[in-house]
């Protein structure tokens, strides 16, 4: 039978998670077992994993399945359906599938189980972002900012966690499994180097990867520094935001050798230059030499106007002229009819 071991270290905000993978038995494919692992990764990592897998597509089930929970939904799939799993042991009583058994496995675990975690990824997005009330960090002005990071308690309250009924009876079922383990021997061979505090007093354990998915995510939401797990608004993955300020994008490389922050930002400032009533204007005396110089009229003011525009444009938007000396000179530019 399966079983997960969590611990949190509140001090340095990690979660240590011991837990039983599926991997090539002798790197040849042919034959697969489970091995022990133990990674320590910043609070909410787990769950991290878990909202960032499309189970719907078999290929990303699988991984994830094959990373965390192949013991666990193989035994309950074989206990299901009255399956002896004897047969998938070796003489020691370890499982051990060979690897034309184990396509048709999983094939048959992504039947039984595919709709059930897409359903509870659902009911954790709702749980962990409400979009409906969340404000957009970039629309604040520096006072109401200031007021928000003044009073951060009220403003996550209000605007990024949706705490209302929220609980681990509510989410899982089987919560009765989890429970505290005060020896903690699983943790002892993977702390060699004291990553861990000294003053950890248990771990839960459970037979059920989502109980501790359950719990981790508990754990996150109600952290002293209330940042929680929210969805980039350009690549759709959940993170884990660092400050107030990165409550939009998340900091993985989209495009270009660009991360989403960084794209962020740039649709947010052309976005910004877009509404700018004085750069409308800019554009409109662009494209109105553009087409007198087309019509083979006044090609001097066009040219002139290609080449200092773009530098008084850059200096209006660096704040190195005001908006009435910006305005001066595209009204300068004007060809005036003789």
């Amino acid at each position: 039978m399966a079983y997960y071991n969590i611990i949190f270290d509140l001090n340095k905000n990690i979660e240590c998670l011991s837990f039983h993978p599926l991997i090539s038995k002798d790197n040849s494919n042919k034959n697969f077992k489970l091995t022990n692992a133990c990674f320590d990764r910043n609070i909410g990592h787990f769950v991290l994993d878990f909202m960032n897998t499309n189970f719907e597509q078999e290929e990303s089930f699988y991984n994830f399945v094959f990373k965390y929970c192949f013991e666990d939904l193989f035994y309950k799939y074989t206990n299901k359906l009255k399956i002896d799993s004897n047969k998938y042991h070796d003489k020691n009583n370890s499982l051990l599938i060979k690897r034309k058994d184990l396509e048709d496995i999983l094939k048959n675990l992504y039947k039984e189980y595919a709709n059930d975690v897409n359903s509870i990824k659902d009911i954790l997005d709702d749980i962990i972002i409400d979009t409906d009330e969340r404000i957009d960090i970039d629309t604040l002005s520096e006072e109401e900012l200031y007021k928000a990071v003044q009073n951060e308690e009220e403003y996550f309250k209000k605007y990024t966690i949706k705490n209302d009924d929220f609980g681990l009876d509510f989410l899982a079922p089987e919560i009765d499994d989890l429970r505290l383990d005060f020896v903690m021997y699983d943790f002892f061979p993977y702390n060699v180097d004291g990553t861990l505090s000294d003053n950890i007093p248990y771990s839960f354990k459970s037979n059920n990867y989502l109980n501790i998915l359950y719990i981790s995510l508990k754990q996150l939401l109600y952290m002293n520094n209330n940042l929680s797990i929210r969805k980039c608004a350009n690549c759709g993955k959940y993170f884990i935001p660092k400050t107030m300020r990165d409550t939009k994008y998340c900091d993985e490389t989209f495009k270009d050798n660009k991360t989403c922050k960084e794209i962020g930002r740039e649709l947010a400032f052309k976005e910004k230059l877009d509404k700018n009533p004085l750069l409308k204007t800019y554009r409109t005396r662009y494209q109105t030499l553009s087409k007198q110089a087309a019509e083979r009229e006044h090609h001097e003011m066009y040219e002139y106007f290609k080449k200092v525009g773009p530098e008084m444009r850059k200096k209006y938007i660096n704040n190195e002229i005001t908006a009435e000396e910006f305005q001066d000179w595209i009204d300068s530019t004007k060809v005036r009819k003789k």
